[in-house]
Protein backbone atom coordinates (compact mmCIF):
# COMPACT_ATOMS: atom_id res chain seq x y z
CA UNK A 1 0.00 0.00 0.00
CA UNK A 2 3.19 2.41 0.82
CA UNK A 3 4.17 2.24 -2.89
CA UNK A 4 1.36 2.68 -4.72
CA UNK A 5 1.38 6.20 -4.70
CA UNK A 6 4.95 6.05 -6.01
CA UNK A 7 4.21 3.37 -9.07
CA UNK A 8 1.20 5.57 -9.69
CA UNK A 9 3.24 8.65 -10.09
CA UNK A 10 3.61 9.27 -13.39
CA UNK A 11 7.92 9.43 -13.25
CA UNK A 12 7.59 6.06 -12.39
CA UNK A 13 5.56 5.41 -15.26
CA UNK A 14 7.09 6.98 -18.26
CA UNK A 15 10.46 5.58 -19.43
CA UNK A 16 12.10 8.80 -18.41
CA UNK A 17 10.64 9.13 -14.88
CA UNK A 18 12.37 7.09 -12.04
CA UNK A 19 13.82 4.01 -13.35
CA UNK A 20 15.43 5.58 -16.81
CA UNK A 21 17.11 8.10 -14.12
CA UNK A 22 18.84 5.07 -12.39
CA UNK A 23 19.93 3.21 -15.73
CA UNK A 24 21.60 6.26 -16.12
CA UNK A 25 23.52 6.39 -12.99
CA UNK A 26 24.05 3.15 -13.24
CA UNK A 27 26.21 3.50 -16.54
CA UNK A 28 28.11 7.01 -14.69
CA UNK A 29 28.64 4.91 -12.04
CA UNK A 30 30.35 2.50 -14.58
CA UNK A 31 32.61 4.72 -15.67
CA UNK A 32 33.39 6.76 -12.78
CA UNK A 33 34.05 3.76 -10.25
CA UNK A 34 37.22 1.95 -10.27
CA UNK A 35 37.13 -1.84 -11.33
CA UNK A 36 39.16 -4.67 -10.01
CA UNK A 37 41.53 -6.44 -12.14
CA UNK A 38 43.33 -9.22 -10.04
CA UNK A 39 42.81 -7.20 -6.82
CA UNK A 40 44.45 -4.35 -8.66
CA UNK A 41 41.90 -1.01 -9.06
CA UNK A 42 41.53 0.58 -12.35
CA UNK A 43 39.73 3.55 -13.20
CA UNK A 44 37.71 3.00 -16.13
CA UNK A 45 37.25 6.74 -17.05
CA UNK A 46 40.71 7.64 -17.72
CA UNK A 47 42.85 4.45 -17.15
CA UNK A 48 45.28 5.14 -14.63
CA UNK A 49 45.51 2.43 -12.07
CA UNK A 50 44.51 3.34 -8.38
CA UNK A 51 47.78 2.60 -7.36
CA UNK A 52 50.73 5.48 -7.66
CA UNK A 53 53.39 3.76 -7.55
CA UNK A 54 51.93 0.92 -10.15
CA UNK A 55 50.81 4.25 -12.45
CA UNK A 56 54.40 5.02 -12.23
CA UNK A 57 55.53 1.93 -13.25
CA UNK A 58 53.42 1.47 -16.44
CA UNK A 59 54.34 5.07 -17.44
CA UNK A 60 57.80 4.59 -17.07
CA UNK A 61 57.32 1.79 -19.25
CA UNK A 62 55.43 3.10 -21.89
CA UNK A 63 58.04 6.27 -22.38
CA UNK A 64 60.48 4.28 -22.82
CA UNK A 65 58.87 3.06 -26.02
CA UNK A 66 57.38 6.17 -27.18
CA UNK A 67 60.79 8.07 -26.79
CA UNK A 68 62.33 5.28 -29.02
CA UNK A 69 59.42 5.19 -31.96
CA UNK A 70 59.51 9.24 -31.76
CA UNK A 71 63.13 8.44 -32.81
CA UNK A 72 62.09 6.77 -35.91
CA UNK A 73 59.19 8.86 -36.75
CA UNK A 74 61.27 11.66 -36.57
CA UNK A 75 63.85 10.01 -38.90
CA UNK A 76 61.45 9.03 -41.62
CA UNK A 77 59.38 12.30 -41.62
CA UNK A 78 62.42 14.22 -41.75
CA UNK A 79 64.11 12.16 -44.94
CA UNK A 80 60.90 11.89 -46.94
CA UNK A 81 60.31 15.56 -46.72
CA UNK A 82 63.99 16.26 -47.69
CA UNK A 83 63.22 14.43 -50.88
CA UNK A 84 60.44 15.99 -51.65
CA UNK A 85 61.91 19.43 -51.16
CA UNK A 86 64.47 18.74 -53.55
CA UNK A 87 61.64 17.24 -56.37
CA UNK A 88 59.72 20.69 -55.78
CA UNK A 89 63.04 22.47 -56.52
CA UNK A 90 63.55 21.28 -59.74
CA UNK A 91 60.24 20.30 -60.99
CA UNK A 92 58.60 23.55 -59.91
CA UNK A 93 61.45 25.81 -59.85
CA UNK A 94 59.73 28.48 -62.10
CA UNK A 95 56.76 28.98 -59.91
CA UNK A 96 59.30 30.72 -56.87
CA UNK A 97 60.25 33.48 -59.74
CA UNK A 98 56.92 33.87 -61.56
CA UNK A 99 55.62 37.27 -62.60
CA UNK A 100 52.28 36.33 -61.28
CA UNK A 101 52.60 37.73 -57.56
CA UNK A 102 49.64 35.10 -56.14
CA UNK A 103 51.80 32.33 -57.49
CA UNK A 104 55.12 33.53 -56.37
CA UNK A 105 53.88 34.43 -52.89
CA UNK A 106 51.87 30.88 -52.55
CA UNK A 107 54.91 29.00 -53.81
CA UNK A 108 57.38 30.14 -51.18
CA UNK A 109 55.03 29.59 -48.64
CA UNK A 110 54.66 26.37 -49.57
CA UNK A 111 58.12 25.35 -49.80
CA UNK A 112 58.68 27.79 -46.15
CA UNK A 113 55.67 24.89 -44.93
CA UNK A 114 57.79 21.80 -46.15
CA UNK A 115 61.00 23.20 -44.72
CA UNK A 116 59.54 23.33 -41.50
CA UNK A 117 57.91 20.23 -41.17
CA UNK A 118 61.32 18.76 -42.36
CA UNK A 119 63.08 20.91 -39.35
CA UNK A 120 60.00 19.53 -36.58
CA UNK A 121 61.20 16.14 -37.91
CA UNK A 122 64.61 16.76 -37.49
CA UNK A 123 64.22 18.03 -33.64
CA UNK A 124 62.28 15.36 -33.24
CA UNK A 125 64.95 13.00 -33.87
CA UNK A 126 67.55 14.88 -32.02
CA UNK A 127 65.27 15.43 -29.16
CA UNK A 128 64.72 11.61 -28.70
CA UNK A 129 68.14 10.65 -29.00
CA UNK A 130 69.43 13.32 -26.21
CA UNK A 131 66.28 11.97 -23.97
CA UNK A 132 67.14 8.37 -24.43
CA UNK A 133 70.72 9.02 -23.91
CA UNK A 134 71.38 11.51 -20.97
CA UNK A 135 67.35 11.91 -20.08
CA UNK A 136 66.70 15.75 -19.97
CA UNK A 137 63.52 15.95 -19.44
CA UNK A 138 61.57 14.37 -16.94
CA UNK A 139 58.78 11.70 -17.43
CA UNK A 140 56.24 13.61 -16.59
CA UNK A 141 56.91 16.45 -19.29
CA UNK A 142 57.40 13.69 -22.20
CA UNK A 143 54.09 13.06 -22.78
CA UNK A 144 53.32 16.74 -22.17
CA UNK A 145 55.66 17.75 -25.06
CA UNK A 146 54.29 14.88 -27.58
CA UNK A 147 50.59 16.62 -27.33
CA UNK A 148 52.19 19.87 -28.01
CA UNK A 149 54.31 18.40 -30.91
CA UNK A 150 50.89 17.06 -32.41
CA UNK A 151 49.53 20.46 -32.20
CA UNK A 152 52.66 21.98 -34.04
CA UNK A 153 52.02 19.22 -37.21
CA UNK A 154 48.34 20.32 -37.30
CA UNK A 155 49.28 23.85 -37.34
CA UNK A 156 51.82 22.93 -40.12
CA UNK A 157 49.24 21.34 -42.73
CA UNK A 158 47.82 25.27 -43.13
CA UNK A 159 51.09 26.01 -45.14
CA UNK A 160 51.45 22.44 -46.85
CA UNK A 161 47.67 22.92 -48.53
CA UNK A 162 47.85 25.46 -51.33
CA UNK A 163 44.02 26.27 -50.47
CA UNK A 164 44.62 26.64 -46.65
CA UNK A 165 48.24 28.55 -48.02
CA UNK A 166 46.24 31.19 -49.76
CA UNK A 167 43.44 32.11 -47.75
CA UNK A 168 45.94 32.41 -45.08
CA UNK A 169 47.75 35.08 -46.43
CA UNK A 170 44.50 36.49 -48.37
CA UNK A 171 44.91 35.60 -51.65
CA UNK A 172 42.69 34.33 -54.33
CA UNK A 173 43.47 29.95 -54.53
CA UNK A 174 42.27 30.12 -58.27
CA UNK A 175 44.38 32.94 -59.02
CA UNK A 176 47.48 31.38 -57.32
CA UNK A 177 47.28 28.31 -59.04
CA UNK A 178 45.23 29.22 -62.55
CA UNK A 179 43.40 26.06 -62.25
CA UNK A 180 38.77 26.11 -61.82
CA UNK A 181 38.98 23.05 -58.74
CA UNK A 182 40.35 22.61 -55.39
CA UNK A 183 39.62 19.15 -53.44
CA UNK A 184 40.42 18.52 -49.28
CA UNK A 185 41.63 15.11 -50.14
CA UNK A 186 45.23 15.89 -48.99
CA UNK A 187 43.99 17.50 -46.37
CA UNK A 188 41.58 15.46 -44.78
CA UNK A 189 44.29 12.32 -45.73
CA UNK A 190 47.04 14.09 -43.90
CA UNK A 191 45.17 14.80 -41.01
CA UNK A 192 43.81 11.52 -40.32
CA UNK A 193 47.48 10.18 -40.42
CA UNK A 194 48.93 12.28 -38.41
CA UNK A 195 45.67 10.90 -36.14
CA UNK A 196 46.47 6.71 -37.13
CA UNK A 197 50.19 7.77 -36.43
CA UNK A 198 49.50 9.28 -33.15
CA UNK A 199 47.31 6.57 -32.21
CA UNK A 200 48.83 3.39 -33.26
CA UNK A 201 52.55 3.86 -33.16
CA UNK A 202 53.16 5.90 -29.86
CA UNK A 203 52.74 4.14 -26.87
CA UNK A 204 52.07 6.65 -24.86
CA UNK A 205 48.59 6.74 -22.21
CA UNK A 206 45.42 7.31 -23.60
CA UNK A 207 44.52 9.65 -20.45
CA UNK A 208 47.49 12.04 -22.31
CA UNK A 209 45.96 11.01 -25.76
CA UNK A 210 42.20 12.38 -25.12
CA UNK A 211 43.17 16.16 -25.70
CA UNK A 212 44.87 15.10 -29.25
CA UNK A 213 41.39 13.53 -30.13
CA UNK A 214 39.02 16.46 -29.34
CA UNK A 215 41.71 18.31 -31.74
CA UNK A 216 41.08 15.65 -34.56
CA UNK A 217 37.40 15.95 -34.32
CA UNK A 218 37.18 19.69 -34.34
CA UNK A 219 40.00 20.29 -36.08
CA UNK A 220 38.51 20.20 -39.89
CA UNK A 221 35.53 21.45 -39.03
CA UNK A 222 36.52 24.47 -37.28
CA UNK A 223 39.06 25.21 -40.55
CA UNK A 224 36.27 24.94 -42.87
CA UNK A 225 33.94 27.54 -40.81
CA UNK A 226 37.16 29.92 -40.54
CA UNK A 227 38.54 29.82 -43.64
CA UNK A 228 36.33 28.47 -46.47
CA UNK A 229 36.76 24.98 -47.81
CA UNK A 230 36.45 24.09 -51.94
CA UNK A 231 33.94 21.63 -51.18
CA UNK A 232 30.36 22.01 -51.52
CA UNK A 233 29.26 18.99 -49.39
CA UNK A 234 32.52 19.43 -46.25
CA UNK A 235 29.67 18.39 -43.75
CA UNK A 236 29.85 14.86 -45.20
CA UNK A 237 33.58 15.11 -45.36
CA UNK A 238 33.50 16.46 -41.45
CA UNK A 239 30.91 13.75 -40.19
CA UNK A 240 33.71 10.92 -41.96
CA UNK A 241 36.65 12.70 -40.18
CA UNK A 242 34.96 12.16 -36.96
CA UNK A 243 33.75 8.70 -37.23
CA UNK A 244 37.28 7.57 -38.24
CA UNK A 245 38.38 9.45 -35.43
CA UNK A 246 35.96 7.93 -32.65
CA UNK A 247 36.69 4.22 -33.73
CA UNK A 248 40.73 5.38 -33.23
CA UNK A 249 40.10 6.68 -30.01
CA UNK A 250 37.94 3.56 -29.01
CA UNK A 251 40.60 1.03 -30.51
CA UNK A 252 43.51 2.72 -28.68
CA UNK A 253 41.45 2.37 -25.44
CA UNK A 254 40.43 -1.11 -25.59
CA UNK A 255 44.38 -1.66 -26.59
CA UNK A 256 45.22 0.21 -23.28
CA UNK A 257 43.21 -1.57 -21.64
CA UNK A 258 44.22 -5.15 -22.89
CA UNK A 259 48.04 -3.77 -22.36
CA UNK A 260 47.58 -2.88 -18.62
CA UNK A 261 45.86 -6.31 -17.51
CA UNK A 262 48.63 -7.86 -19.41
CA UNK A 263 51.25 -5.40 -17.31
CA UNK A 264 49.40 -6.87 -13.93
CA UNK A 265 49.59 -10.10 -15.28
CA UNK A 266 53.23 -9.73 -15.29
CA UNK A 267 53.92 -8.41 -12.59
CA UNK A 268 51.89 -10.69 -10.51
CA UNK A 269 54.13 -13.27 -12.32
CA UNK A 270 57.38 -11.81 -11.10
CA UNK A 271 56.20 -11.40 -7.81
CA UNK A 272 55.29 -15.12 -7.35
CA UNK A 273 58.58 -16.46 -9.32
CA UNK A 274 60.79 -13.86 -6.80
CA UNK A 275 58.47 -16.00 -3.60
CA UNK A 276 59.02 -18.66 -4.77
CA UNK A 277 62.78 -18.79 -5.63
CA UNK A 278 63.42 -17.16 -2.16
CA UNK A 279 61.16 -19.47 -0.41
CA UNK A 280 63.19 -22.78 -2.81
CA UNK A 281 66.58 -21.00 -1.04
CA UNK A 282 65.13 -21.12 2.43
CA UNK A 283 64.30 -24.99 2.06
CA UNK A 284 67.45 -25.90 0.97
CA UNK A 285 69.41 -24.04 3.38
CA UNK A 286 69.81 -25.24 6.61
CA UNK A 287 69.35 -22.99 9.77
CA UNK A 288 72.40 -21.13 10.60
CA UNK A 289 72.61 -22.80 13.99
CA UNK A 290 72.95 -26.26 12.58
CA UNK A 291 76.35 -24.97 10.77
CA UNK A 292 79.33 -25.23 12.40
CA UNK A 293 82.11 -22.94 11.80
CA UNK A 294 84.24 -24.27 9.32
CA UNK A 295 88.04 -23.83 9.31
CA UNK A 296 89.23 -20.74 7.23
CA UNK A 297 92.51 -21.92 5.76
CA UNK A 298 92.75 -20.20 2.52
CA UNK A 299 92.39 -23.04 0.24
CA UNK A 300 90.63 -23.18 -2.63
CA UNK A 301 88.75 -26.45 -1.67
CA UNK A 302 87.50 -24.51 1.44
CA UNK A 303 86.61 -21.39 -0.33
CA UNK A 304 84.77 -23.34 -2.98
CA UNK A 305 82.65 -25.30 -0.56
CA UNK A 306 81.09 -22.36 1.40
CA UNK A 307 77.43 -21.74 0.82
CA UNK A 308 75.46 -18.75 1.14
CA UNK A 309 75.25 -18.50 4.70
CA UNK A 310 78.52 -19.21 5.91
CA UNK A 311 80.40 -16.85 3.48
CA UNK A 312 80.96 -14.32 6.03
CA UNK A 313 83.96 -16.84 7.94
CA UNK A 314 85.81 -15.98 4.54
CA UNK A 315 86.43 -12.59 5.55
CA UNK A 316 88.15 -13.89 8.86
CA UNK A 317 91.62 -13.70 9.11
CA UNK A 318 92.47 -12.61 5.96
CA UNK A 319 96.20 -12.11 5.02
CA UNK A 320 97.40 -9.36 3.31
CA UNK A 321 99.86 -10.71 1.15
CA UNK A 322 96.97 -13.12 -0.30
CA UNK A 323 94.14 -10.64 -0.48
CA UNK A 324 93.97 -10.36 -4.60
CA UNK A 325 93.76 -14.00 -4.89
CA UNK A 326 91.42 -14.07 -1.68
CA UNK A 327 89.31 -11.28 -3.07
CA UNK A 328 88.99 -13.18 -6.46
CA UNK A 329 87.94 -16.53 -4.65
CA UNK A 330 85.39 -14.12 -2.75
CA UNK A 331 84.49 -13.06 -5.68
CA UNK A 332 83.05 -16.41 -7.50
CA UNK A 333 81.33 -17.40 -4.32
CA UNK A 334 79.61 -14.33 -4.52
CA UNK A 335 78.17 -14.71 -8.02
CA UNK A 336 77.48 -18.45 -7.50
CA UNK A 337 75.10 -17.76 -4.33
CA UNK A 338 73.55 -13.90 -6.07
CA UNK A 339 74.38 -11.89 -3.74
CA UNK A 340 77.21 -10.18 -5.75
CA UNK A 341 76.21 -8.98 -9.15
CA UNK A 342 77.86 -8.77 -12.63
CA UNK A 343 79.08 -5.46 -13.43
CA UNK A 344 78.10 -5.94 -17.18
CA UNK A 345 74.31 -6.40 -15.68
CA UNK A 346 73.90 -2.97 -14.56
CA UNK A 347 73.49 -0.21 -15.89
CA UNK A 348 74.16 3.09 -13.85
CA UNK A 349 73.56 6.66 -14.81
CA UNK A 350 74.80 9.18 -12.53
CA UNK A 351 73.64 12.18 -13.77
CA UNK A 352 69.93 11.11 -12.29
CA UNK A 353 70.31 11.64 -8.76
CA UNK A 354 67.68 10.04 -6.53
CA UNK A 355 68.32 11.63 -3.10
CA UNK A 356 72.04 11.55 -1.25
CA UNK A 357 73.25 11.05 2.61
CA UNK A 358 76.27 11.45 4.34
CA UNK A 359 77.76 8.17 2.97
CA UNK A 360 77.00 7.87 -0.66
CA UNK A 361 73.77 8.93 -3.74
CA UNK A 362 71.37 7.25 -4.45
CA UNK A 363 71.20 7.14 -8.49
CA UNK A 364 68.65 5.49 -11.21
CA UNK A 365 70.22 2.27 -12.58
CA UNK A 366 68.82 -0.52 -14.50
CA UNK A 367 69.71 -3.90 -13.52
CA UNK A 368 68.34 -6.30 -16.51
CA UNK A 369 66.73 -3.58 -17.59
CA UNK A 370 64.51 -2.74 -14.98
CA UNK A 371 64.70 0.34 -13.00
CA UNK A 372 66.72 -0.01 -9.62
CA UNK A 373 68.03 2.26 -7.33
CA UNK A 374 71.48 2.32 -6.57
CA UNK A 375 73.63 3.27 -3.59
CA UNK A 376 77.39 4.84 -4.69
CA UNK A 377 80.28 6.07 -2.14
CA UNK A 378 80.95 9.44 -2.35
CA UNK A 379 84.31 9.13 -2.60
Amino acid sequence: AAMLPQLSSPSARTPSGRFARARFSCHWRRWVEPVMIQDVALSRGMLRFGDPGLEQGYRRSVIDRTISMAWWVGTLMCGMQLMYIVYKLFAKVGDYNNDIPDLRITARANLLGDSALAISGLSLALISSAQLRWRLVPLVLVEVLVVVLFAMNLFLLFFLDEWYMARILGLDPFAARSIDYYSDCWFLLSLDTIVTVWHLLFPIRWCTLWPIEIVGLLFYPFTCLCFGTPEKDWYRHAMTMCILVTFAALGKRTLELHERQAFIVLLKERTLRAQTEFRMRELSTPPASEIARPPVRGGDADVQSLGSVDTGYLFDDVDEARVPGRLKRIASVGLRDGWLISAEALKVAPSMSLGQGSYGIVVEGRYHGSPVAVKVSCR
